[in-house]
């Protein structure tokens, strides 16, 4: 009968802050009509320059962007690292 260990020193998780900050997150919009599109990347600009330095965690944003919004026919997505 033979047996195997794997033992193995624990290394913690790095936090959600550290691998968000140097991670790139992926923003996505879409709207109906192209002009739509460029209305909705303003009010995000100007509600991201409203918040507080730091306050926004960007991997939240590319979240909520891609999977709680519907997709329309003209579509932007930008590679975001700040």
């Amino acid at each position: 009968m033979n047996a195997h260990l794997v033992l193995e020193e624990y290394a913690p998780a790095p936090s959600v802050d550290s691998r968000s900050a140097s991670r790139p997150a992926l923003v996505t919009l879409s709207a109906r009509t192209g002009q739509q599109l460029i209305e909705q990347a303003r009010r995000l600009r100007d509600h991201l320059r409203d918040q507080p330095l730091g306050s926004v965690q960007l991997s939240d944003l590319a979240f909520t962007l891609q999977v709680g919004r519907d997709v329309m026919e003209e579509r932007l997505a930008t590679l975001v690292v700040s």
